[in-house]
């Protein structure tokens, strides 16, 4: 058959027929994974805060594409904070300990997030679109726009 390839597989699962080359390309594989996630982690942690900083500082004029953004900043760092540390201690366990109860709320908090974030792209894009065709609009494109944020978020 034809095996999957892709980036994690390649380290994973390699070609090799000795079981000791086997075992250091698993290692390293992990290895790699780990630090590119934990690097993710604390960059998305900074830049996040960071984001949050300056608009907390541009509260009083806070505008429609500052209300977007907040909303992505708050989708981001809820993936920063679930998705990211539950990858890394799969890497390490490489199995779930948490039960089945907790397993199904953490993948659904992890699916969420994802979704989430998807949807407050597509709602930046919506909005940008909307200021393009109708740019005198303004009183309805505040509701509107908060509208599709309450949609995206509940969704």
């Amino acid at each position: 058959g034809v095996a999957e390839c892709n980036i994690f597989t390649i380290f994973v699962e390699p070609s090799t027929e000795s079981a000791a080359d086997s075992l250091r390309a698993h290692d390293i594989g992990h290895t790699v994974r780990w630090i590119v996630e934990t690097a993710v982690f604390f960059i998305s942690i900074i830049l996040n805060s960071f984001l949050g900083l300056v608009l907390w500082r541009d509260r009083k004029h806070f505008s429609r594409i500052n209300l977007v953004v907040f909303h992505l900043m708050v989708s981001d760092l809820l993936i920063t904070f679930f998705n990211i540390p539950a990858n890394v201690i799969w890497i390490h366990t490489k199995a779930f300990l948490a039960g089945n109860h907790a397993c199904k709320i953490i993948t659904f908090l992890e699916q969420a997030n994802l979704f989430s974030s998807s949807f407050i792209v597509v709602v930046i894009s919506l909005d940008r679109c909307m200021a393009i065709v109708h740019p005198l609009s303004v009183r309805q494109a505040d509701l509107r726009c908060k509208v599709m944020l309450t949609v995206a978020c509940g969704s």
